[in-house]
């Protein structure tokens, strides 16, 4: 089990859940960053929690998030965080790509290489605390866009810290 929340603003501590002795910390969404690429929306009012200028500042957030993200798991217990969210959905333009995958919004190769960063940190051995897995699943090749075939999004392992 786990006690979740859900945030849109400034990682940190006040912002997300704290583990108990029978359940995991999950930040269950987080994010919302939006950007507008004219001719690649839904053909409606487009909208996110929080609008960026462009892609470098889109980027640098997320960057900016990520790491934060890392805090929270590093010193506060944090173990599984979404982020919302990888594509643009209808009316939704917070995505990583496009509605219609077309543009990539965000430098994927610092997207990248901030996930690994973070799943790295999940795998050291000083975390100050215990882990177990709860569970660990892959997401078949054949279901993935290319795009996100190599974002580190493939391999999902959910720590629990305790």
């Amino acid at each position: 089990d786990f006690v979740d929340m859900h945030h849109y603003g400034k990682i940190e501590p006040k912002a997300i859940p704290r583990p108990d002795d029978k359940r995991a910390a999950s930040l269950g969404e987080f994010g919302g960053k939006g950007l507008f690429v004219r001719g690649h929306m839904w053909p409606v009012r487009n909208d996110a929690y929080e609008m960026m200028l462009n892609r470098e500042v889109l980027t640098d957030t997320y960057v900016l998030m990520l790491t934060e993200l890392e805090q929270m798991i590093n010193y506060f217990g944090l173990s599984t965080a979404i982020y919302t969210q990888t594509t643009d959905v209808e009316h939704e333009i917070n995505g990583l790509v496009t509605y219609d995958r077309k543009v990539e919004k965000m430098d994927l190769e610092k997207v990248k290489y901030i996930n690994q960063e973070v799943i790295k940190c999940t795998r050291k051995k000083e975390v100050t605390f215990q882990s177990k897995v709860l569970c660990k699943w892959k997401i078949r090749d054949s279901a993935m866009s290319p795009v996100f075939r190599e974002l580190s999004f493939k391999n999902i392992c959910i720590p629990y810290f305790r």
